[in-house]
This record gives structure tokens, C-alpha cells and sequence, in this order.
């Protein structure tokens, strides 16, 4: 994430995360989603509760998560 650009925001306005399909989901099946949603549950309650929301509904898909969720993820 060296070329990352800076956002105000910890997520998009209306942010919509739907279910991804089989395709999607195996494009990014080897990605370490729920270690890092973890971590953000830690960060969140010790420091950053304003981001409770986000991580609430990326959390909502730890068993199937696709690309737009690790895009949310990042952007997180």
C-alpha cells in the first residue's frame, strides 16, 4: 500500500457491499481478511470508534468476502 492516496473519509457515502459471487470470491479467497478485520476491531476500540460502522458491515461478510469488501477494507 506504498502508492495509496490519502481520504478524508473512513468509507464512501451510501457505501453498498453486496454478496460476491463464486468467481469473485475465489479471486481473493487467499487474502488475510479476517486478521485484518480483527486488527481494525482492536484499533477501533481502543482508539478509533468513530469507524464502528465500517467495520460493522465489512465484518458482516468474513466468510465470503469479496473484492469490493477488501477495496473498503483498504480504503478503511
Amino acid at each position: 500500500m506504498t502508492n495509496c492516496n490519502p481520504v478524508s473519509t473512513p468509507a464512501e457515502k451510501d457505501l453498498q457491499l453486496p454478496k460476491p459471487t463464486d468467481e469473485e470470491h475465489e479471486l481473493v479467497k487467499d487474502y488475510p481478511y479476517r486478521p485484518v478485520i480483527s486488527s481494525l476491531i482492536y484499533l477501533m476500540t481502543g482508539t478509533r470508534p468513530d469507524i464502528a460502522w465500517i467495520i460493522g458491515k465489512l465484518s458482516q461478510h468474513l466468510e465470503k468476502p469479496g473484492p469490493t469488501h477488501i477495496a473498503a477494507m483498504k480504503r478503511l
